[in-house]
């Protein structure tokens, strides 16, 4: 049986590499930080916390560099229809100025949330992955990007909590 290397590893092995270069600290060796909030989906349109249907929640906004590694919902019962996905919104990769577009369910697709203490998260536990692309999604605009909670399909209320796992030191 032959045994080969995962890309960061034959980063580090000078027979392989020479000379051998650093990885990323995001993506070994780097500290696991959380960014935790909630939101009150309460019908208070001077807050604009209704919770209606097409509401946006932006949940944290990570730095350059930062990679997700998992985004974890938990929630009220918020409606007999009411969806929750997690995705980024729309923005600039700092290093080739490219615009990237908005994805709502980047990380989660849309889920019921009718159920009360229902958890739904991105990659930690046994569940399909709405993309593999987006594990250790990395964080490329050097004005930090918005992690996002769409609220869909109906009318919600109640409390919603996130965490988003990252790395980025």
């Amino acid at each position: 049986m032959a045994t080969t290397y995962g890309n960061n590893k034959r980063k580090q092995i000078e027979s392989i590499t020479n000379p051998r270069t650093m990885t990323n600290v995001a993506e070994q060796g780097g500290r696991m930080r959380v960014m935790y909030d909630t939101y009150e989906a309460d019908g208070n349109t001077s807050t604009n916390n209704t919770g209606a249907n097409g509401t946006i929640v932006v949940i944290g906004s990570l730095p350059k560099g930062a990679r997700v590694w998992n985004v974890m919902l938990q929630a009220d019962a918020l409606g007999s229809s009411v969806t929750l996905s997690a995705g980024y919104a729309a923005h600039t990769n700092s290093d080739t100025e490219a615009a990237v577009a908005v994805d709502i369910d980047a990380f989660i697709a849309a889920t019921a949330m009718n159920t009360a203490k229902k958890v739904i998260q991105s990659s930690w536990g046994i569940h399909t992955a709405t993309s593999i692309d987006n594990t250790g999604f990395e964080c490329v605009d050097k004005n930090g990007t918005d992690i996002i909670v769409d609220i869909d399909a109906a009318h919600a209320t109640g409390t919603i909590k996130s965490a988003i796992f990252y790395t980025i030191d």
